[in-house]
């Protein structure tokens, strides 16, 4: 038998293959995505797809949050989304969200006018979006927005 006594107790709970699984969110980003500019705001239309890997039900509360980098390593603010669709029905603000079943894959879209400076014209855009669950954690995604 070997000790593992001196290991940290969070090393031993993600290395033993008995220990519950948290909420885990998948993101696929869609080929569909893509940005325009308009009105002093970058339009970003993501599409995504994503999958609940947990065995147990994941709850999109309303915060859905997206931050845009445009040049070098400095990301811009963190905006609240106020256009998100899960799997056809729009997440309203201010309510509790849409249920994930277990082990299941939905569409998500989200169009967000994010105020900022015009990029360059077919720019690439560096963005990343995260999604809170009922337990407060955070799903985030790191995105590559091509331009129209």
């Amino acid at each position: 038998m070997i000790d593992v006594s001196w290991l940290p107790s969070w090393v031993l709970r993600y290395l033993l293959p008995n220990r519950s699984r948290a909420t885990r969110l998948i993101f696929i980003e869609q080929p569909w995505t893509s940005w325009a500019y308009s009105d002093g705001a970058i339009q970003l239309h993501l599409l995504l797809n994503v999958t609940n890997e947990s065995d147990t039900d994941a709850l999109l509360v309303s915060r859905v949050q997206v931050q845009v980098r445009l040049a070098g390593w400095k990301f811009l603010q963190w905006q609240d989304c106020m256009l998100v669709d899960i799997g056809g029905r729009r997440l309203m603000p201010g309510f509790v969200g849409r249920r994930l079943p277990p082990r299941t894959t939905t569409a998500v879209r989200i169009i967000h006018p994010y105020k900022s400076e015009r990029p360059k014209p077919g720019q690439p855009i560096k963005c990343r979006l995260r999604i809170t669950d009922q337990h407060g954690r955070l799903h985030s995604k790191r995105l590559t927005v091509p331009g129209r």
